[in-house]
């Protein structure tokens, strides 16, 4: 740990986006780790932004931290430029919260969202000095955990992971932390400690202990009811700008709709809806406690939820009141109606995503996709009625049975629907093409993966006659998909395809950017195997490298499946007509929410009439520092972080005029990265007045931010940029200089005429005359310091004094901006 702090001011100084491994964020749960017995890190193997979004990491890290004795932390897959500097200066992967290595927590979890992270795992164990192979691990070493959507085929990462967890991992996981906590205390070894965590029949598959003749199959966890005490209502809200953005509340789990491709309807079955009454409480809460601007109703099928329109009024009044706006990210084609769209649109209207999947009903009946053309109509025009002007579709490429009519079917269905959207003004369609890949578990488990040729052939079919303005079409080289067909379906050979991939430079292989296909070619050329006999079609009738894994639904059901998907014919949705599965056979059946009762929802429909901006406002001026960790966020982040902090106080912000609306906060020159700022200013424009806004302030903003003054004034104050006349910076060396030489370099610079400077931005490069903005400077050899003036709301960078003095050897230095002052 030590390493890891004396090291992490210079790494953060040099990465891209350093506020991926601040931590610090608003609602972090830091516990004393001296006073825990089991110490967990939950590893998301891709960027930050990625991984924060990502509901099951958030309910993990809730669930585990409310117990006694144990803490659990994050770490993410560090980004490209980070892993060099990790490994030069030989500082292992740290969790967010602690900065602990990896190596010092009793047990590292990974999320299997999505194959094509892999890689980063390996690469996430060899830099935090943990054995790539399970078998080459000591007692000392942690226990590794991974679960998630991909851990229902597990082993292409046998050898890596010691335990899985196979399905819902909210009681099971919680088990395991306790079973590895009274082990430790016992000093039991790490044989022991796999022995009693594996539990098949709750899930459990512990590779180097499990044995099919003796234990039987694993049996996936299915949970019977998603319990509100799981979700946290102060969820933690990232520094950074992540994806998906927003506040996610699960409105149910499942899908009883039966696509036959898709991998999640058959693995999250069966449907178990939330109570309403539940979800209303839940929003209610979180939106007090996180400030986010929108909330997104996580489902696989959002318009499958039997309560929507209960739901819907229920949260409306909180959503309100806190200018949120509410989105259905996973709707049903045959399900759109008014109310939807008007509540989607409510704030402002964006995109709609619409997924067709195939573009002739012959083929969506073999997907078992049963909406009609008719439905897909209906759906589009009621958008563009609503003032939806981008429509993205989702098609796919590859599927069984797929022809040359079928792709035709895809332009065919959207030349029409293209001749109803232009009639709109400002429509425009956007297209993704996807490569289809065979998951295990499907119907679709045993069909062929199409050659990445012929899906070429196939998508440039589709693409080549959809040359349309206001059409824009999507896809991703078909190559790709091969990589990840290999590893969905893989057994343990591929796990060896992996490690030499890896081994040859593989990393975020889900980025194009960074996608190595060499690495992987080179990989799959030494294990002596054929990509088309990877990706050929499988037997139906043989043992697939999975089928000790029990989801709880019968092989003979997804056999019977695939053929009728042969023969065109449709498969009801489960929650309509029982199809027998084989699932509710179990103990985990169907739940569906019951109706609010009457009084709940007239209360919970008052409809807050919308508040006018009033002509009077307020001005709160405030003075603050920004230091510690939050020196490395960016002036963009930090402002969304104090318009959230405003959102949390529930103060009546005012907001610009126009769609889109923006709230009134301004502050001075933004504070470069990387520096601690000591005396800076911002206004934050309100509707009214608020108490103590001083001490308000200071209750929720991360630590890093003080308020060391607020005042508030009615009306309006001089503007802080435009009144700014003085910047001080000071850069204090830890590196020896020779501080005469550098003296002497900028004396002779400022005696000259001009100093000029090339100043790049995104629009191009400026020749800028630094020395009148120069009003002072120093030099010993702790530090250099500057004074820049501000002239007519221009004035110099603190890179720009430093490149002169040093030219390109800058040395390494943390920055300080110790006052911008302003003229009264």
């Amino acid at each position: 740990m030590d390493r890891i702090e004396r090291n992490l001011p210079y790494i953060l100084t040099q990465v891209e986006r350093p506020g991926r491994y601040t931590g610090n964020e608003i609602n972090t749960i830091k516990k004393a780790w001296n006073d825990t017995d089991c110490h967990v890190c939950l590893v998301y193997p891709d960027a930050y932004e990625v991984g924060m979004p990502f509901i099951g990491y958030q309910i993990l890290y809730h669930i585990l931290n409310k117990k006694e004795g144990i803490i659990a932390e994050r770490a993410f897959s560090p980004w490209v430029d980070m892993e060099k500097l990790l490994r030069e200066r030989e500082v292992p992967l740290f969790s967010l919260e602690s900065k602990h290595a990896l190596s010092d927590f009793d047990l590292v979890g990974f999320t299997l969202q999505y194959e094509m992270t892999y890689s980063n795992i390996l690469n996430a164990l060899d830099l935090s000095n943990i054995p790539v192979r399970a078998e080459d691990r000591e007692d000392k070493h942690p226990i590794t955990i991974a679960g998630g959507s991909c851990a229902f085929n597990p082993e292409p990462l046998a050898d890596y992971i010691d335990l899985f967890v196979i399905g819902d991992a909210e009681e099971v996981f919680v088990e395991i932390a306790e079973i590895i906590r009274h082990h430790k205390g016992k000093g039991s070894t790490r044989s022991e400690i796999l022995k009693a965590c594996s539990m098949p029949e709750k899930g459990v598959y512990a590779p180097a202990i499990y044995d099919k003749k003796r234990d039987g199959l694993v049996h996936a966890a299915k949970i019977a009811m998603l319990k509100p005490e799981n979700y946290s209502n102060k969820p933690i809200i990232p520094l950074l700008e992540v994806a998906q953005d927003r506040f996610a509340l699960e409105i149910q789990r499942g899908c009883g709709a039966g696509c036959r491709f898709c991998h999640a309807g058959i693995i999250y079955r069966p449907v178990r809806e939330r109570e309403p009454s539940d979800l209303i409480r839940q929003t209610e809460e979180t939106l007090k406690n996180t400030g986010y601007e929108e909330l997104s109703l996580l489902s696989l099928s959002t318009s499958d939820y039997s309560r929507l329109s209960d739901l819907v009024d229920g949260i409306g009044p909180a959503c309100e009141e806190n200018n949120i706006a509410i989105s259905f990210p996973s709707m049903r084609l045959d399900s759109l109606n008014l109310k939807i769209l008007e509540t989607a649109g409510g704030r402002k209207r964006s995109g709609l995503t619409l997924a067709p999947e195939a573009g002739t009903q012959r083929l969506r009946n073999v997907i078992n996709k049963n909406i009609s053309e008719d439905d897909i109509f209906t759906s589009v025009k009621l958008a563009l009625e609503n003032k939806f002007r981008t429509l993205k579709f989702y098609f796919m490429v590859g599927l069984p049975t797929e022809t040359d009519e079928d792709l035709q079917g895809i332009v065919d269905l959207l030349k029409r629907l293209y001749g109803l959207i232009r009639s709109y003004p400002r429509a425009q369609v956007n297209v993704t093409l996807s490569s289809f890949i065979p998951k295990a578990h499907t119907p679709f488990q045993w069909a062929e993966h199409v050659s990445p040729e012929e899906l070429e052939r196939r998508i440039y079919f589709i693409r080549n006659q959809l040359k349309l303005k206001g059409i824009k079409i999507m896809h991703r080289d078909p190559e790709f998909s091969i990589y990840e067909s290999l590893m969905s379906r893989g057994d343990r050979s591929a796990g060896d395809i992996l490690f030499d991939a890896w081994k040859n430079g593989a990393r975020f292989d889900a980025w194009s950017e960074h996608f190595n296909q060499e690495a992987w070619d080179r990989a799959i050329a030494d294990s002596g195997k054929k990509i088309e006999d990877l990706i050929s079609a499988r037997d139906r009738h043989a043992s697939l490298p999975w089928s000790f894994i029990n989801t709880g639904v019968e092989e003979d059901f997804l056999r019977e499946e695939m053929e009728k998907a042969e023969r065109g014919e449709t498969t009801q949705d489960c929650r309509v007509h029982c199809n027998t599965c084989g699932l509710c056979d179990a103990d985990v059946k169907t739940l569906i929410a019951k109706e609010i009762k009457t009084e709940e929802t007239e209360l919970k429909r008052t409809k807050i009439k919308e508040n006018e901006q009033p002509t009077s406002y307020y001005t709160l001026r405030i003075k603050y520092e920004k230091n510690g960790m939050m020196r490395y966020i960016s002036h963009h982040d930090f402002m969304r972080v104090i318009y959230r902090v405003c959102n949390i106080l529930h103060w009546p912000l005012r907001f610009s005029n126009g769609f889109n609306c923006r709230p009134r906060i301004a502050a001075g020159y933004p504070i470069p990265m990387g520096y601690d700022a000591g005396n800076e200013t911002m206004d934050i424009i309100l509707n009214d007045n608020v108490h103590n806004p001083q001490a308000a302030l200071n209750s929720v903003l991360p630590e890093g931010i003080k308020i060391h003054r607020a005042e508030i004034h009615e009306g309006k104050l001089p503007s802080i940029m435009e009144h700014t006349i003085e910047l001080f910076y000071v850069f204090h060396l830890n590196e020896e200089i020779s501080v005469n030489e550098i003296r002497s370099h900028i004396e002779n610079l400022l005696e000259k005429k001009e100093v000029l400077y090339e100043r790049k931005n995104k629009k191009g490069n400026k020749t800028v005359d630094l020395k009148p903005y120069i009003k002072s400077w120093d030099i010993n050899h702790n530090a250099l310091s500057v004074c820049y003036n501000v002239i007519n709301s221009q004035t110099g960078r603190p890179d720009e004094f430093l490149k002169l003095a040093f030219g390109e050897n800058i040395p390494y230095f943390i920055g300080e901006r110790t006052y911008a002052t302003i003229k009264d």
